[in-house]
């Protein structure tokens, strides 16, 4: 999971939590959104359309009801990703202490599904 996936979940997790965000917060929200913006290629079908809202919403300096309601479905799936790829990694570290190698190797085996991407091509 790159850096800004997990920033960007994190503050829209605090937002979604109904929590203001302070200034340098939303500073970090927009440097994310334009990391994932100039990411090539993209490898999530989610990294595509935020980008896409992304660029729309800096073209028009505004939001529609729409771009808002596509904006937030791609930052749910960015969130969605995230959790999925931190629950896989703290599992993993358990099949490690626990010494169950075929466990472990089962569930990298997922990671490497879940980073190998869903964008069309």
């Amino acid at each position: 999971m790159k850096p800004y996936h997990k920033r960007l979940a994190e503050l829209y997790a605090k937002y979604k939590q109904g929590h203001w965000l302070s200034v340098m917060e939303i500073r970090d929200w927009k440097e994310s959104l334009d990391a994932i913006y100039h990411q090539s290629p993209k490898s999530f079908e989610f990294e595509q359309r935020l980008a896409d809202v992304w660029k729309v919403i800096k073209d028009n300096g505004q939001m529609t009801g729409n771009i808002m309601t596509a904006l937030r479905k791609a930052l749910d799936d960015n969130l969605d990703h995230c959790f999925r790829m931190s629950m896989l990694g703290e599992i993993s570290f358990i099949a490690y202490e626990m010494q169950d190698i075929d466990w472990q190797h089962e569930i990298c085996t997922k990671i490497d599904k879940t980073l190998g991407g869903t964008i069309p091509s």
